[in-house]
């Protein structure tokens, strides 16, 4: 039996596309790190080759982080699959084993989950292989390093993350919490990135990551170029303790899961129905009253109310939701974790807790969980009553189709900026309790609550708006995190670094003590605004599209678009033309009255001016042999009047 329920998993998932998918993205990715200068996967290799065997066994140590949630599809599908489609009172019916179910499932699921890997092999061989690439860049093909890639890396973090992540998705029955599990996996690997900054632990460190990556570093980190040309490592050192550590891990979450799985229907949900009938008075002892004439209204102002009341209903639903307090907990203690070595600079060095070095530890530690409540719950809230089953009944209430929506991705944004204000909390606690009592409330409000906040709401929308269009929730997962993905990696490939064209992208905000925000906050704040306003038009179009109904077709769907373009198009035409205009308005700052130039052509231009100067290498050339100078301080003046006053001497 369990041979059978192994085999059938492997034939279901190999007729599924989105297999394939992930493997185009895996070998996509790696594609372009092993092609091309501009685009990193994991460390810079420097002088080491693209394809040595010490590059390629990092490239699957890295990809083991990032196609988590990959996995997590896989797995979870695996252990929840019978229940979310109703199917499990007949498939429990039949005389299967547990043993042989739960094995089944999830070593069908394990060995799917490879195929993806197998992309950063293909996509390693094909990008090295490619004629605009230097020769001296690549080497020869070691495939030691693609073997213990797939030995040391993929698959034991495989067998671990997935135990957990199955086990969370057979236990609850609940699709978010396993996907809340795979986030809980990100802690441990940002907490040990941490412990490892101290040379003092870093074997400690070493020891409680999870994905063997900063094993890896530390095992290697003496290796020559020659070694990392040419060798590879696999189970030995600390490399082996961490692994055989964390397969023992998953093997001891599996057999948890065998005791304490069973194939039996919780009795909650029956229990408090029949309280609730208890209750019920006998419908011979009711007395009926006629119902009340209502005469409905439509007014705007009913409308706002209606906004508001599905806003507060919908923030409050997601912050009394346990995956979300599950979420926010991982990511509070990260955070905490974080925030000890705030005043530490490395190697014994420390420095005061300013308030701009704690908010760039907020920003680097705190936002990748911000972003995973913005990927999880924009598909949550937007199929939250086609998942409840409720969708009809919801439909036909009288309210305008523009409520949800906005009150959905209101109510999202809202939930957001109560974690950053989390997040700025621990950071003023941290900076008194180092008693460090210079705390800059503005810059907190600006650059965090602020800036940020506009940032976040862009990306809300447009997972919202993959959620509609694609009208498959899971699907709107996967199309929000591929486009993250490429949105990152792609256009530095293009050598395209315009802020305009980068979803989401703006100059860097930078702040001192001594010119406070200068120059920086107003070009911040206008590439902001003009990614605002995209995202408005972003969801004017999902508005068109907005599901209410059976009907399901994008061709249908597409009819009933230009319906209700009808009434949309005043708002659609304005919001895109001030898009447009000050998109324009940018243009002409950014590329006409300033030019900016990329990376590469900079290095290009460094290449050259060394060419042309090196001629004169050998040159004698002035030096400065003794410079004297004398600065007055007036710590008690304001800045400008410091400047007033050497301007009239």
């Amino acid at each position: 039996m369990f041979l059978h329920i192994l085999k059938f998993e492997l034939r279901y998932w190999l007729r599924q596309p989105i297999v394939y998918i992930f493997f185009l993205i895996n070998a996509l990715l790696i594609f372009g790190a092993s092609s091309s200068e501009s685009i990193t996967v994991g460390q810079r290799v420097g002088n080491v080759h693209k394809n040595a065997p010490y590059v390629v066994e990092n490239f699957y140590a890295v990809m083991s982080l990032i196609a988590l949630l990959m996995v997590t599809a896989f797995l979870n599908s695996a252990a929840a699959r019978d229940f979310s489609e109703k199917t499990s009172q007949i498939f429990f019916t039949t005389p299967i084993k547990k043993r042989d179910f739960l094995f089944g499932r999830f070593f069908g699921a394990i060995i799917i989950s490879i195929i993806p890997f197998l992309g950063v092999s293909v996509g390693n061989l094909i990008g090295t292989a490619m004629p605009w690439l230097d020769d001296e860049l690549t080497g020869p093909t070691f495939w030691s390093g693609h073997f213990h890639g797939i030995m040391v890396f993929a698959i034991p973090n495989l067998l671990f993350a997935g135990a957990i992540i199955f086990s969370i998705a057979a236990l609850t029955r609940n699709t978010i919490l396993s996907f809340v599990g795979s986030i809980g996996l990100l802690v441990g690997y940002i907490i040990s990135q941490n412990m490892i900054r101290d040379i003092d632990s870093e074997v400690l460190g070493a020891m409680l990551d999870p994905f063997g990556m900063r094993t890896f570093s530390v095992a290697t980190k003496y290796w020559t170029v020659d070694d990392r040309n040419t060798m590879s490592m696999g189970f030995e050192g600390l490399l082996l303790m961490n692994r055989l550590i964390w397969m023992s891990v998953g093997l001891l979450v599996m057999v948890f899961t065998y005791y304490r799985f069973s194939f039996s229907e919780k009795a909650g949900s029956s229990k408090k129905a029949a309280k609730v009938d208890a209750a019920l008075p006998l419908s011979s002892a009711r007395t009926w009253e006629p119902l009340l004439s209502v005469q409905p209204t439509f007014s705007t102002g009913i409308s706002i109310r209606q906004l508001l009341s599905q806003i507060r209903l919908e923030t409050i639903s997601i912050l009394k939701n346990t995956a979300f307090l599950v979420i926010m907990l991982f990511g509070a203690v990260n955070l905490i974790s974080s925030m000890s070595f705030a005043t530490s600079q490395g190697y014994g060095i420390t420095a005061f807790p300013v308030t701009y070095q704690v908010i760039d530890v907020i920003e680097g530690s705190f936002f990748i969980f911000l972003l995973a409540v913005v990927t999880f719950y924009t598909g949550s809230i937007v199929w939250k009553e086609r998942d409840s089953k409720v969708n009809d009944i919801y439909d036909a209430l009288p309210y305008s189709d523009w409520i949800p929506l906005m009150s959905k991705t209101i109510a999202l944004w809202l939930v957001i900026e109560t974690l950053i204000l989390v997040g700025c909390l621990i950071g003023i606690t941290t900076q008194l309790l180092h008693g460090f009592e210079d705390i800059r409330l503005n810059v907190y409000f600006v650059k965090l609550i602020f800036v940020n906040g506009i940032n976040f709401l862009a990306f809300i929308s447009l997972s919202v708006f993959f959620h509609i269009m694609v009208n498959n929730k899971y699907l709107g997962y996967f199309l929000f995190i591929a486009f993250i993905i490429a949105n990152n990696f792609v256009w530095p490939a293009l050598d395209v670094e315009s802020n305009l064209i980068q979803y989401g992208s703006s100059p860097e905000l930078i702040y001192s003590d001594m010119n406070a925000f200068g120059p920086f906050l107003k070009g911040k704040v206008a590439f902001e605004f003009y990614w605002l306003l995209f995202s408005l038009v972003l969801l004017v179009v999902g508005l068109l599209y907005w599901q209410r109904g059976r009907e399901l077709s994008f061709k249908v769907r597409t009819k009933m678009a230009a319906q209700r373009f009808t009434k949309l198009r005043p708002v659609f035409y304005t919001v895109l033309f001030g898009w447009v205009l000050f998109g324009a308005f940018l243009f002409y700052n950014s590329k006409v009255l300033n030019t900016y130039v990329t990376s590469k052509k900079m290095e290009k231009l460094q290449s050259e001016y060394e060419k042309q100067y090196k001629k004169y290498e050998d040159v004698p050339q002035p030096r400065i042999v003794a410079i004297e100078y004398a600065i007055d301080l007036f710590p008690r003046k304001t800045i400008g009047c410091f400047i007033c006053a050497m301007d009239k001497e």
